[in-house]
């Protein structure tokens, strides 16, 4: 036997089972090649052509998309008599409003009034009633100028920015979260810090604490802060 066999042999024996694997490896990598390379060769099933939507179709459910809009009675607005909501400006002022962009507005803040409620322990009713009633369910000029829901006015320590708005000093904000949180803050702090000890306590003893204290110049504050409540279902959340 030639040297060079000999020592190819003698290499072999000591490698066997390296070279055993690898021989695996080597087979395992061929085998998955060919079985790719069948299946790009396999013809491609032909592909089915796509419907087109039939514009009846598209209709009618646009047309159930409508029906499924909020109406004043799904708001409960038949709830109060008509005499309520002439008594109340406010209240009949919103309920002129379109009952699915009154629904979407609380839709929109109902998180953040709960988000406000869990860390200052404000019923998510007040501060929905309180935005809705002066805002006018976000419609309102003065809260498309300022940010500001709650008509909340310049005091002495509000260092933010300002507006006159029909002559009187309103906070305005950025944007509608500051108005809110700062709500929160407005009826836990300074003159109204009293209100802490109301703090997780229900919507009614709320409202007997806020009675009369002129926030947001609601008038008849109790009254109409009810009707609101009961209008819209706001203790739903």
């Amino acid at each position: 036997m030639f040297p060079d066999m000999q020592r190819i042999w003698a290499y072999v024996r000591r490698r066997w089972f390296q070279l055993l694997v690898l021989g695996l490896v080597l087979f395992v990598l061929l085998k998955k090649d060919l079985s790719f390379q069948v299946q790009l060769n396999t013809p491609l099933e032909e592909e089915q052509p796509v419907q087109p939507v039939e514009p009846e179709k598209y209709s009618v459910r646009l047309q159930e998309k409508e029906e499924k809009a909020p109406d004043g009675n799904k708001l409960g607005l038949s709830s109060l008599p008509e005499e309520d909501y002439s008594r109340f400006d406010m209240l009949r002022a919103v309920r002129d409003l379109d009952p699915a962009e009154v629904e979407e507005f609380i839709e929109r803040f109902a998180h953040v009034a709960r988000a406000e409620e869990k860390k200052f322990g404000i019923p998510a009713a007040i501060t929905l009633g309180h935005a809705l009633l002066i805002s006018k369910a976000g419609t309102s000029m003065l809260t498309a100028e300022t940010r500001n829901y709650f008509a909340l006015p310049c005091t002495p320590d509000w260092k933010g920015p300002r507006s006159s708005y029909d002559g009187s000093c309103l906070r305005k904000y950025p944007n509608a979260w500051t108005s809110f949180r700062d709500h929160s803050l407005f009826l836990t702090t300074g003159p109204h810090a009293d209100l802490k000890q109301y703090s997780g306590g229900s919507l009614q003893e709320w409202l007997g604490a806020l009675d009369g204290r002129g926030i947001g110049q609601i008038p008849d504050y109790d009254r109409q802060m009810r009707a609101v409540v009961q209008a819209f279902r706001l203790d739903r959340f």
